[in-house]
């Protein structure tokens, strides 16, 4: 999409997505479509919702490269700050890495 000055962003909506995901995502496109290839801004968007929202992780080159494109879009979201963050209703809880090694032995001592 580099150098593309008009497209139309809703086309790349997906049905699965929640208003508050499209939000930070649709964000993420229009600040720097003109920046990437259009498979490469994609999924550089989509990797930003799913750090954001959900606590993903990427490769320490990813993950920088998220944290410097992301630093616009946080800081223009300002007051809207719930955006940053799980979506409404979603509630995720972290497992700890002795707690997973403790389930799975166990559950496979019995």
């Amino acid at each position: 999409m580099s150098g593309t000055t008009d497209f139309d962003i809703e086309a790349f909506r997906t049905k699965h997505e929640s208003s508050h995901e499209w939000a930070l995502r649709s964000a993420f496109i229009r600040e720097h479509h003109d920046k990437f290839s259009r498979n490469r801004l994609l999924c550089l968007a989509n990797c930003f919702v799913s750090v954001e929202c959900y606590g993903c992780r990427y490769s320490a080159e990813v993950t920088r490269q998220l944290d410097e494109l992301g630093t616009v879009i946080k800081t223009g979201i300002g007051k809207n700050r719930p955006l940053i963050g799980q979506p409404p209703g979603v509630k995720f809880v972290k497992s700890s890495s002795d707690a997973t090694k403790h389930d799975i032995s166990t559950k496979m001592e019995r």
